[in-house]
């Protein structure tokens, strides 16, 4: 399970940059361009403490993906809606973290659906 959850959160992450690099190489550059990190820990960034409890970081799979990224994609922003111990089935339908629409799926439609008014008006 833990498998499939590193899986999705790559292929989004592969997803969601892939059109970014695209937008950079065009002559026009919109307001921003996101790298939207979706999925599980991996996604999230996660660490355990000295009393072995894991809580959410910002040294994680994705800030460092963004960090390199974004030295080559001017404005690029990063948007995390990971949740630890997110599965497919929360991610779907929630359960775990709390998202304005219900789910992790929810917020990332409406996350996207809202940057791509704000990019293009």
């Amino acid at each position: 399970m833990r498998l499939k959850s590193a899986v999705i959160a790559t292929a989004c992450a592969a997803i969601c940059l892939a059109p970014a690099s695209a937008l950079a190489k065009t002559t026009k550059t919109p307001a921003a361009t996101w790298y939207l990190s979706l999925g599980d820990s991996l996604a999230r960034g996660a660490q355990p403490t000295a009393a072995g409890k894991t809580v959410p970081t910002n040294s994680g799979y994705a800030d460092f993906l963004y960090k390199t990224e974004k030295a080559k994609i001017k404005g690029l922003k990063l948007e995390k809606l990971g949740c630890l111990g997110e599965s497919t089935t929360t991610m779907q339908k929630g359960g775990i973290c709390t998202y304005a629409g219900g789910s992790q799926l929810a917020a990332a439609i409406k996350f996207i659906a809202t940057q791509g008014r704000a990019d293009h008006d």
